[in-house]
């Protein structure tokens, strides 16, 4: 197996003011991956995953999947998830509750085994991230929960779900994680279940597909909800993960910040969410597909705007951070509304070192432009944090060191090393 998450840098140094330069490939999509490997837990026949993309939480799913019983491996960019039974029901908790994706893999042993128990799940701690609407979609099949030791138990008395009716929505929009867990149970439920107010993101798009691909009947039902006929007997399913979009944003707005061109290999412009493409278009970027690559050209010299975080198409909240660089450089002052999160301002006291200049009242930002930015030394604190403080030290004047950059491992393969390929200098 190779490894996994391979970027060990525990702080890169970056001398800034280099304009970016090349071209790179773009990985196979992180969200979406780990997407898909919460929907091979549900699968009771093999699985195979092209393009998948070597980052740490890949390493994480395997070694929860070895201790339930399943040999699943990873070997450039093929994620295997054979048909097999799952001899345990319980999620490592050492491991499990590193990982955000654990509460969906919970729902999806719960699905198969008829009782599961885990740890409360971790992830990017930027904000508080309820996991609500996740138990209420495993009570909704059928399930009772009880907490015992630090774990929490759930367990289905029948053994399989029951057909349900459930609602994704929460006070900041349809959540992505509650229907993917949701999905996992009714396709293993008898009858058929309604999930309303689905999350329109495409790693549930493709879950759906691959689901389909499996055996399970999914159709879109009156109002926007999905219909789902549970199955017993799934087929084989190989599927290759997509391009990864934030991958490509985040470089895209490297190359703004830099004044560089880079082409990205691997992904096209109406891969990238409107909300980001018109943000782009209106900081000066331009953005055109050549052959089989997204070419990003131009200088962040745009007036400041608002951005607003949404529901796929809109603004993804995952680009967010990184924007802010991007603001920073334009004319006049910007604003950022938060709505996919309570809260997201994790970047904003680090790229203040950098002379960010911000201020934030409840769910919104403000940021000025026209910012000479200057080296700084700072900590990442989760993934798109430790990402903005790369492209605030790119664009600065002087060196840099991110400190906190094993986060840059959960997102990418290997950031710094396509940053070095467009001539970055990172040490």
């Amino acid at each position: 197996m190779t490894a996994v998450g391979a970027s060990t840098e525990l702080a890169v140094q970056i001398t800034g003011g280099v304009p970016l330069c090349g071209r790179v490939a773009i990985q196979g999509s992180k969200n979406t991956a780990l997407s898909l490997y919460a929907a091979a837990f549900a699968m009771n026949a093999a699985v195979t995953l092209t393009k998948a993309p070597a980052v740490a939480d890949t390493a994480a799913v395997i070694r929860i999947a070895t201790g339930l019983g399943v040999p699943a491996g990873f070997n450039a960019g093929v994620f295997q998830f054979p048909a097999a039974e799952l001899t345990s029901g319980e999620l490592d908790p050492l491991i499990a509750s590193r990982i955000r994706l654990s509460i969906s893999i919970a729902a999806a042993v719960l699905a198969r085994r008829g009782t599961v128990s885990f740890p409360l799940p971790g992830g990017d701690g930027f904000c508080e991230r309820p996991i609500d609407r996740h138990l209420a979609a495993m009570c909704a099949a059928g399930a009772t929960l009880r907490e015992t030791g630090g774990q929490l138990v759930a367990t289905l008395p029948r053994g399989r779900p029951q057909a349900f009716d459930f609602s994704a929505l929460t006070p900041y929009g349809p959540s992505l994680g509650a229907t993917l867990s949701a999905l996992l149970l009714a396709a293993h439920a008898d009858g058929i279940s309604v999930l309303r107010h689905p999350s329109p993101e495409p790693e549930i798009t493709h879950v759906c597909r691959f689901l389909r691909a499996a055996g399970v009947a999914i159709r879109m039902g009156p109002r926007g909800t999905l219909l789902v006929a549970g199955t017993r007997r799934m087929a084989e399913v190989t599927y290759c993960v997509p391009a990864d979009r934030m991958e490509a944003g985040t470089l895209a707005i490297a190359a703004a910040v830099t004044g560089g061109a880079i082409a990205l290999d691997g992904i096209s412009v109406d891969q990238l969410p409107a909300g980001f493409r018109e943000f782009l278009g209106v900081s000066g970027i331009r953005l055109a597909d050549t052959g089989n690559a997204l070419t990003v050209s131009g200088v962040a010299s745009g007036p400041g705007q608002t951005i607003v975080t949404g529901p796929h198409p809109a603004f993804p909240t995952d680009l967010q951070p990184p924007a802010t660089v991007l603001l920073a450089r334009l004319r006049g002052r910007s604003r950022i509304v938060e709505r996919v999160f309570p809260r997201r301002t994790s970047h904003l006291r680090g790229l203040a070192e950098f002379g960010v200049r911000s201020s934030e009242t409840g769910h919104a930002a403000e940021v000025a432009g026209d910012t000479r930015l200057t080296g700084a030394d700072v900590v990442g604190t989760d993934i798109r944090c430790a990402v903005a403080y790369v492209l605030a030290a790119l664009a600065a004047d002087g060196d840099s060191t991110v400190a906190g950059a094993y986060h840059l491992g959960r997102g990418h393969e290997d950031l710094p090393g396509k940053l070095r390929a467009l001539g970055a200098r990172i040490r």
